[in-house]
This record gives structure tokens, sequence and C-alpha cells, in this order.
């Protein structure tokens, strides 16, 4: 599955990847900034992958300008209750301090709200990482208290939310968008493992208001 737009493109997480995440995992630059800071090994990225490439758990490789700079998730999602939990790192370093991850964070959190209807999305952030803390504010989310996690905090972000700094955070990234879509591509796997039809679905059912005339849907 590949989803695209704003010059970005979520690609899901594929084993032929993850050997790529590993490497970019471990380096001390992005660990820093993890719950789990322990070294993983292969066997560990592997057995990782086979429980997450499911339904309920959405990793996407982030390309901009056909390089792979990140990984973006939205994960533990429920379906009934239109909850996620979100992550993101960039490790690509000429990306870092520029206008690229607001416009992946812009896109999932499109996913989230337009495309499939969400109520609330929950984070995870390192007590000793404000500028994440505060970035993730500018997005709309608030702060609820210490996580289970030690030494992060949880941070939540409501429909309503979301929807008070989406015009604003759309004429900070790409002004002349109003009128372009979310392009979504299924592919032949996410019909094998079930993905294309829990999406479609939720898509179906999502309002209206906010999911018409917004997103272009191909088969491959």
């Amino acid at each position: 599955m590949k989803i695209s737009k704003y010059g970005v493109s979520l690609v899901r997480l594929t084993e032929e990847d993850i050997e790529l995440v590993r490497q970019w995992r471990n380096a001390e630059e992005i660990k820093k900034y993890m719950s789990f800071q322990e070294y993983i090994t292969p066997e560990m990225q592997k057995k990782w992958f086979e429980t997450i490439n499911n339904p309920q758990n959405f990793y996407y490789i982030i390309e901009y300008k056909s390089d792979k700079i990140g990984l973006v998730n939205d994960k533990n999602i429920d379906w009934k209750q239109k909850t996620a939990e979100g992550g993101m790192f960039i490790w690509d370093k000429r990306y870092v301090n520029s206008i690229v991850p607001l416009k992946v964070s812009l896109l999932v959190l499109e996913i989230a709200y337009i495309m499939l209807g969400w109520n609330k999305t929950f984070i995870k952030v390192r007590k000793d990482n404000p500028r994440a803390i505060e970035y993730n504010k500018t997005l709309g989310y608030k702060m609820t208290g210490d996580s289970t996690v030690e030494d992060t905090i949880s941070m939540e972000l409501t429909a309503n939310h979301f929807f008070e700094k989406y015009k604003t955070l759309k004429r900070l990234i790409s002004p002349d968008s109003e009128n372009e879509k979310i392009l979504l591509v299924f592919e032949k796997t996410d019909e094998i493992n079930g993905t294309r039809e829990a999406v479609e679905e939720i898509i179906k059912q999502a309002s209206k208001e906010t999911s018409d005339n917004k997103i272009e849907i191909i088969y491959s």
C-alpha cells in the first residue's frame, strides 16, 4: 500500500526494508529519542516485523524525491473505537530541520481523520525531548500526563483539535493544495493480508463531510 500527497509518499513497510530500518533505528542519533534503547539484532527485527505485519499496525517507509528518508507509523489500531498510536523518525539529516516532517505529519493525520474518520490518536514522547513535545503541540496534541513507559509522557489528539489546526497547517506547507487529493494505491499483498478489506470498509464508514472527493484509490 502506498499513500501520497504534498510530494511525499508513505510506502507500507515490507520485509525487504526491515534491515534498513533496523540499521537506522540502532543509530545513536535515533535511538536516544526512543523508549526502547537496547541494540536490535536482525533476529529481533524479523520477529518484530511478524508481529506488526497486519491490519492493526501500519508502518510506512517515508519516501521523498525517490529517497527513503524515515519511518512513520499508526499502530495498535482499534478499528471499532477508531483510535491508534502514532510515531515517526527521520534518518536523512538533510530533511530533519526542513518542512518535510510537517508534510509527513499532516499526511498521516489526514489519513487518520479524513480518510479513516478516526476519533483520537495517541503518541508517547520522551521527557528529555522538549523539541518533539513542542512540535506535536503545534499539530494539536495535548499532554495527558506520564505514560506507562518510563521517562515518557503521553499526548493525544482528538478529531476536533486536529480540524482546529488543519487549515493553518495546510497553509504552512502547501497554500495552493486545496484541491489536491490523497492518492491511495492498493497492491496485491494488501488483499492477501486483509489490509485492503479493512481500509476500504472504514473509508466507507467515514463521514461523507471529510472523505468524499478527497481520496483517489488505485488498484495495482
